[in-house]
């Protein structure tokens, strides 16, 4: 019995074969023979090969494969109109100046994650009228920036090891003239003093752990948090935590200064945790016989096995419960 799909495919792609070469087409061979098909042709090749049903059936398929996720596509949406070639729109009301470098990443905190975008959004929601602010892992600086931006009498610390990362930040504290207000320091925080061994990560360092000899390493300077801010004369009433797996270091350096603290914003990172031998169970012990409540980003109580039982990075939302001892 005669295969008639196949016969009608050679008739399609001879005709095909004798046009000429047109941007958008590809190059396919075919018995030996050089056939040109533009994806459209191809298209219509299988339209006629394929039974209509499953034809429609791989369409769907194939729709609900590439469909983007709509809030992503709003927030890229909103985000694109309101841009100008001088300066990054962050949020309707409220636009920065940016190093080259640090669009991309700050693009993550308007339209890129969904979640990075309600990261950002809670934090403004938090710090009107706030006048100090502590960003603990700030590489390029978007927190920082945006701080000052809507406390501009206000006084920030900016803190990340990375000496990339500081240059950008740096920068792009000039660019918008918080430079006065922006104080920043390449040193990673933990809970003594010393030195730290980290790995480059793109623009941020990583602790160095077991498998990571492949990849460059530096060695930064090592500092508790109270310390810089007892030399800085320093008192944040807001403090960001971001430091990939060493945030319970920096909590611990950081026991005077929280005394004085009304918020505290962490990301916890709970592969790091573990990769560094540390745990979540003891983060939130810290803080709890601290009498910091402990929240989700949606202002819900987060009891300890719930912070426990996380497996992906998560943020949490800290405030005082009790008088500090």
């Amino acid at each position: 019995m005669a295969d008639h799909g196949h016969i009608a495919s050679s008739s399609i792609l001879s005709g095909l074969g004798r046009q000429r070469v047109a941007p958008g087409q590809d190059v396919m061979a075919l018995d030996g023979t050089q056939k040109i098909m533009s994806l459209n042709q191809l298209k219509r090749i299988t339209r006629r090969l394929l039974p209509a049903p499953l034809f429609q059936t791989i369409q769907k398929i194939r729709t609900l494969r590439h469909r983007p996720d709509p809030e992503i596509a709003r927030l890229r949406q909103a985000f694109e109109l309101a841009q100008t070639s001088e300066a990054m729109q962050v949020r309707p009301d409220l636009k920065l100046i940016l190093d080259p470098e640090s669009k991309e990443p700050f693009s993550w905190f308007c339209w890129r994650s969904p979640e990075m975008v309600k990261e950002l959004d809670f934090f403004i929601s938090l710090i009107a009228g706030a006048n100090t602010f502590a960003d603990i892992g700030a590489s390029h600086g978007i927190f920082s920036l945006v701080f000052l931006n809507i406390n501009p009498n206000g006084r920030v610390l900016s803190i990340d090891p990375s000496p990339l990362a500081h240059q950008y930040r740096t920068t792009n504290a000039q660019l918008n003239d918080m430079s006065e207000s922006l104080r920043c320091l390449q040193v990673a925080c933990g809970a003594s003093t010393g030195s730290l061994d980290m790995h480059f990560n793109w623009h941020h360092l990583d602790i160095s752990g077991e498998g990571d000899e492949r990849r460059e390493k530096i060695s930064v300077p090592l500092r508790p948090l109270d310390h810089i801010c007892t030399d800085l004369n320093f008192s944040p009433e807001i403090i960001k935590i971001d430091v990939e797996g060493y945030e319970l270091e920096v909590l611990q350096g950081a026991e005077n200064t929280l005394k004085h603290a009304n918020t505290l914003l962490i990301e916890i990172h709970p592969e790091f945790l573990d990769k560094l031998n540390f745990s979540q169970s003891d983060i939130f012990d810290w803080l709890h016989i601290r009498k910091w409540r402990v929240q989700s980003l949606d202002r819900i109580d987060m009891k300890r096995d719930k912070f426990v039982d996380q497996i992906h990075t998560f943020h949490v939302y800290c405030e005082r419960i009790g008088a500090v001892e």
